[in-house]
């Protein structure tokens, strides 16, 4: 979703690579951010974090990378 926000329209896309860093469990519930770190022509690369919501704390960390088709 993150992605075809950041394109401002619908466009295939396909995942290249996924790298997930899981640092402890959530005791509450979580909070999800997004950042595209890059929007360039072939590949969108973002990251997602997850953090708990009482502790403020990373839970975990997603990199992944899309080529867009």
């Amino acid at each position: 979703v993150a992605v075809i926000s950041a394109l401002g329209k619908y466009q295939e896309i396909t995942t290249v690579d996924i790298s997930c860093k899981y640092l402890r469990p959530l005791s509450s519930g979580g909070s999800i951010e997004t950042e595209i770190l890059k929007l360039g022509q072939r590949l969108v690369i973002g990251r997602i974090t997850v953090k708990d919501i009482m502790s403020e704390k990373l839970a975990a960390e997603i990199s992944c990378t899309y080529a867009r088709i």
